[in-house]
């Protein structure tokens, strides 16, 4: 016995299908499975009906009734687990055995369960009166960065010890010769991009007249000259190579350039995808065309009632019974579905033939069209009925 366990999602999706006592033999069957072969019974420790039995007994008290099933129902049961893909019955002749499918196998999955959450780890305390290095602290003034490569300083502006508070700016503009100082004030002021260009007459500027960013290494020194542009600039959210599918969905596996070819007389469930539908049709070659139309019918029966939620994953739960019960593969609404397409393909020949009867019996002359003449015959007949 397992000191616990962890089901997993498909586990859980399956378990909502199958009722309340295949639910309790499933969890019974899961608390004594050996995680690394996924096998319930064997030479480990063996079970039997009788113990599985007592496993599933719910205990009477006082105004409850108390449940005991028989091993015919835990049978069904069984059957039942095995109709969703959860087990598969590998019993020999005198040891009762059964594989769960869908269950972990791994032994250090289950460990990691009863693993603790790791505590987050404590904030730091700032130290007190330690200043921070983000930014100047008090009255300081920032100072220049040197550049590295052309040693060239770049001092920030200061409006506050502007010409207004008496002082002089820190970064005066230049004359329009390129000298530093005061402004002439015989000469007009100059735009901004102007006197760039008239600071440094050799450096490139772009269409707008502002000056280029320096080299991309940090240099100083002239901008290369721009290369004529070959082709359209791709952004950065645009693919730059085709889409690879991911994980071995229906899109995966038709992405990856495996063919299907359709089987003539295959009759499909509606509201199905087209590439789950060609999917399934590869599939299905597994099996022979009649097995292939009872799975397809119990898939629609099942859709019919309301109780797939995953197609892919019932309709690959019912291609492995079908390959592996092969023709003692027990349905549950193939034959309805089968029977009910037989009776409304012989309504629909019967109709045929009736419109056919009706349409030979009319006069050939030359007016409406046969269709539109049936349908007049058919007012008049009811019109001499009232």
């Amino acid at each position: 016995m397992s000191a616990g366990f962890l089901t997993t999602d498909q586990e859980w999706r399956a378990l909502r299908y199958v009722d309340h006592l295949a639910r309790d033999l499933y969890l019974s069957l899961r608390r004594d499975m050996n995680f690394k072969t996924g096998i319930v019974g064997g030479p480990e420790k063996g079970i039997s009906w009788q113990s599985l039995r007592e496993d599933t007994e719910v205990p009477g008290r006082p105004g409850f009734k108390g449940i005991k099933p028989s091993e015919q129902q835990l049978r069904r049961r069984a059957q039942q687990l095995e109709q969703f893909g959860l087990v598969r019955a590998i019993s020999g002749k005198l040891r009762l055995k059964f594989r769960l499918l869908l269950a972990y196998t791994d032994t250090h999955v289950q460990n990691k369960a009863d693993r603790g959450a790791i505590g987050p780890k404590g904030d730091r305390k700032a130290k007190p009166g330690k200043r921070s290095r983000g930014y100047a602290q008090g009255n300081n003034e920032p100072k220049a960065d040197t550049h590295q490569g052309s040693g060239k300083t770049y001092t920030l502006p200061n409006p506050s010890r502007g010409s207004e508070a008496g002082g002089e700016h820190l970064n005066p503009p230049p004359h329009a010769d390129g000298a530093g100082g005061e402004q002439s004030p015989e000469l007009p002021p100059l735009p901004v991009q102007q006197l760039a260009a008239d600071d440094n007459p050799e450096a490139g500027a772009d269409e707008t007249g502002i000056d280029l960013a320096p080299h991309a290494d940090g240099a100083g020194g002239e901008q290369a000259p721009p290369t004529a542009p070959t082709e359209a600039q791709r952004l950065s959210e645009e693919r730059q190579q085709n889409i690879q599918c991911g994980g071995d969905g229906p899109s995966a596996r038709l992405a990856g350039g495996q063919g299907f070819e359709w089987r003539d007389g295959l009759d499909w469930p509606v509201s199905i995808s087209k590439a789950l539908r060609a999917s399934m049709a590869i599939d299905l070659k597994a099996v022979s065309k009649t097995q292939g139309q009872r799975v397809l019918d119990e898939l629609r029966g099942a859709m019919q009632a309301s109780i797939v939620k995953d197609q892919w994953a019932y309709f690959y739960a019912l291609l492995r019974n079908a390959q592996e019960q092969g023709d003692a593969w027990k349905t549950v609404y193939a034959d309805k579905i089968a029977l009910a397409r037989i009776k409304h393909r012989q309504t629909l020949a019967e109709q045929a033939a009736r419109d056919a009867a009706f349409a030979a019996t009319l006069p050939k002359q030359a007016g409406p069209s046969t269709a539109l003449a049936m349908a007049m015959a058919k007012v008049r007949g009811r019109g001499r009925h009232k």
